[in-house]
């Protein structure tokens, strides 16, 4: 295990506690990386403030209050200390721009310091059903969409599944239907139907769209290269 940011800052700082000194030093006694980078941080601090004193660039685009405000939300001193020396070169300016400068990447590092880690990409909303078939069932789409489309495969399993791939919609079942309530929707379905189900017909509103009758298919719709049928909701 090596050292994290957050240590290496209060050890830089003098904000840890007596047995967490102990254990840290004790750690860069044994920890040649870890040494390193304490070293680079020494460097870099050197550097930031040598640089607050030469004064000859306009200074870099960072929001004062926005930095304040990532300040505050933290609490680590060393985590303050670096939006207050952030909050400097937005206001004195430093050789930001300066070719071969380290300071952009310093600045992003310590950005992401104060910031904390970026939120996580949400996963794709998905939500469906699976039913088994009846002698005769029957698939509704309760409104047509502005836009989306139901992509429907034959299978060989013993349910028939249905998935909203993103957007809103509900799931309503009986012995013999599943109603999908989709009205003011955008999503995309994927609809499996069994082989071995002897009738089962699709519907948007009233108007049918795609019919399984044993092994034949009837729909108007367009078959893409995986033999899926892709109704339009419209």
């Amino acid at each position: 295990m090596h050292l994290e940011v957050e240590q290496i800052q209060r050890l830089l700082h003098g904000e840890l506690d007596a047995p967490g000194e102990a254990a840290v030093r004790g750690h860069l006694a044994a920890c040649a990386d870890c040494r390193g980078q304490v070293e680079e941080a020494e460097r870099e601090e050197a550097l930031i403030l040598g640089l607050l004193r030469r004064v000859d660039h306009a200074p870099p685009a960072v929001d004062a209050q926005a930095l304040a405000a990532s300040a505050r939300r933290v609490v680590p001193g060393w985590a303050r200390w670096a939006a207050g020396v952030l909050l400097s070169l937005a206001v004195a300016g430093v050789a930001y721009a300066a070719p071969g400068s380290p300071v952009p990447a310093w600045v992003d590092r310590v950005v992401g310091w104060v910031a904390g880690p970026a939120p996580a990409t949400p996963e794709p909303q998905l939500a469906g059903v699976a039913v088994e078939p009846s002698a005769r069932f029957t698939i509704t789409f309760g409104a047509e969409q502005e836009r989306g489309i139901a992509a429907v495969s034959l299978t060989d399993g013993s349910s028939i599944v249905a998935r909203r791939l993103a957007g809103t919609a509900t799931f309503t079942t009986g012995v013999d239907h599943l109603t999908i309530e989709n009205g003011g929707s955008t999503a995309d379905y994927e609809i499996e139907l069994p082989r071995s189900a002897p009738w089962v017909e699709i519907r948007i509103g009233a108007r049918r769209v795609l019919l399984k009758e044993g092994p034949r298919v009837i729909t108007d719709a367009l078959v893409d290269a995986r033999g899926r049928y892709l109704l339009p909701l419209r």
